[in-house]
Parts: C-alpha cells; structure tokens; sequence
C-alpha cells in the first residue's frame, strides 16, 4: 500500500514567485527568506516523494463566483500553470495522478464528502510557489506527480475547521488504503501570512479560545491574528447567534424573550449523552440551571424545548454549564 512520508507546510504569497521570475532569490532582500526553506529542499531532495498532494485555494482565476465548491478534487493528467494577469510563468506544467485521484473522490463520498470532480483546470500560485520552494524550478518536467486539493477560503460560507480536520483524516484513510507502492508526501499552503486589507489583527479573550465566546463581560485583548478572513468569520458566527437567539425568542410560548445564557445553556445540554439531561429538557417541564460558579442562572420557560435551535450554528453552545433540575 502506499504511504504518507510526511507533510510540508508553506506560504504562497505571490511576490515570491515574483521573485524567483526575476532572479531575486540571491539579492540582501529576499536571501534569508529562501534560505530558511533549505533544509526542506534537501528534506524532499533525499526523500523523493512520487506524488504530492497540495492542498491550497485558487485565487479566482479558475474559479470565479459562477462556481464555488466547498472542496473539489483534481483528476486530470495534466495541469498547466495559469494566466495571472501577466502570462503564464516560465515553468513546466504539472503532471497528475488521475488513478489516486479518483481513489481519493471515492474515500471523500464513502466519507460524508461531496467534493467537485475536475478534469481540466489551471492552477495559480497557490499551488505553483510551494512546488517551486521545495523542489526548484526544473527545466523540462517536475519530479513528482500532484493531486490538488481546492478548498473555498474566499466566498462565504466557508468550511469549518472541523471540517477540514475529517478531510485531513480522510485524506490520510485514502493513501494508506491506495494499492501502490508510491510515496507520499502532503502539503498545505495558505493561512494566516500575509495581510492584503483592512485592519489587522482580532481581539482575543485572554486566556480563552481562537474566537470569541460571549464573555459576560466582553472579550479583553491578549493576542492578535492577522487575517481578514479571520475577522470576517467572527462577525459571521456573531449574525448567526444572533438569528439563532432571534428563531428561538419566537419559538417560545407567547413570545418571551430568552437571554443568550439560557440558549448557551439549552444548547448545551441538547448536545449531552441523554442520560445526563436533567428534567428541564423534556418539553413542557422547566428546569433550572446553574452558572458556572454554582448559582441560579435562568429558569427554563415551560415549553421551551432546546430542539428549536442548531447547536452547530451558535459557537456560544460550546460554553460549560452544570446542570441541576428541580420541578416546578
């Protein structure tokens, strides 16, 4: 069977292709910057990986808003580089693996996935700049084959994290499970490196989570993350707590309204083992419930049930709570 030989993660801002197109590499500028990705070239060098996956993003010149999936598969032979707006890069195209790729799309579907089969499609700098940083520009072919993996990071909605944790595992399901001999070796590129508008860095509650989780006395500044796609993500998470908390305020007999800890609460609850849920859960008997110090927080109203909201859509259903229920 085939095997994973490790992982490469990298930055794809495009001045470095720039760089290399104009022979910068060597200049005071740019020197130290590719000589930190030495000890990966002779990594990959000694290795020699037979195919490459490259997880990354195209940045609108393949897909544009007519079509935007969540995850798609490359499943051609062949990959040419694409058209930037300056002419295609003076580099070879890229080679594929259509038998792993279609291995790869059955794994995906037999795992809850539903990628976007592609037969034809340029790829841009997202994925030709860490080909070049590790493997150097070749004159006629590149030593090794690649499988791209597209992933929506541009139009919302987006992927969960979550998500993208059950595709790195299946990913993984799927070359072990690949009947070859062939070598492996993933790579992801993108993230959090560079910053291209608007302000930078994000807020964080100290000492607590990635994002912001309605602190009752709002999230104090210990560290910041440059991206805006992290901002522009938090504020969406916000508007959705908000609809969610909106759709159950309604819910609610005679329309009484429900603060956000008891929907943190309820949600809460919804997502324990049964057993462990007090009375106040059962449609039609109130309960009450603690705060995390011990105290009485809210009573649930009667016949309120947490079944009218998503726990998946409120990021506030993730708070801690102790739960106590009582009649009456």
């Amino acid at each position: 069977m085939a095997r994973i030989i490790g992982g490469l993660g990298t930055s794809h801002v495009p001045s470095i292709g720039v760089a290399l197109d104009k022979g910068l590499d060597a200049t005071p500028e740019w020197k130290p910057f590719f000589d930190g990705y030495q000890p990966a070239r002779d990594w990959v060098a000694k290795q020699r990986p037979d195919v490459a996956v490259v997880v990354f993003n195209d940045h609108y010149n393949a897909l544009f808003l007519d079509r935007v999936p969540t995850f798609a598969v490359g499943c051609a032979g062949e990959y040419l580089p694409a058209d930037e707006g300056w002419g295609p890069r003076p580099i070879p195209p890229f080679q594929g693996a259509p038998d792993f790729s279609w291995h790869l799309v059955d794994t995906l579907v037999e795992n809850w996935f539903d990628p976007e089969v592609i037969q034809e499609i340029k790829v841009d700098h997202g994925l030709q700049v860490p080909m070049e940083l590790f493997w150097g520009r070749p004159e006629d072919a590149w030593p090794v084959r690649v499988v791209p993996i597209f992933v929506n990071v541009l139009q919302y909605p987006v992927p969960l994290p979550s998500r993208l944790y059950h595709l790195g595992k299946t990913l993984r399901k799927a070359i072990e499970s690949y009947d070859s001999d062939e070598r492996f070796v993933v790579l992801g590129t993108g993230g959090l490196s560079h910053q291209l508008q608007g302000a930078r860095g994000l807020p964080q509650p100290r000492g607590g989570p990635a994002l912001p989780r309605g602190h009752r006395d709002g999230p104090r500044p210990a560290r910041r993350v440059e991206s805006r796609e992290v901002r522009r993500d938090v504020r969406r998470r916000g508007r959705r707590a908000h609809h969610v908390a909106r759709d159950a305020r309604s819910a609610e007999p005679g329309g009484a309204g429900a603060s956000p800890a008891l929907l943190r609460s309820c949600l809460h609850d919804r997502r324990r083992d049964g057993a462990a849920r007090g009375a106040g859960d059962v449609p039609g008997r109130p309960g009450r419930r603690l705060s995390s110090r011990g105290r009485p927080l809210l009573r649930m109203p009667p016949g309120f049930h947490p079944a009218v909201l998503d726990p998946f859509r409120c990021p506030e259903a993730s708070g801690r709570r102790r739960t106590s229920s009582s009649g009456g």
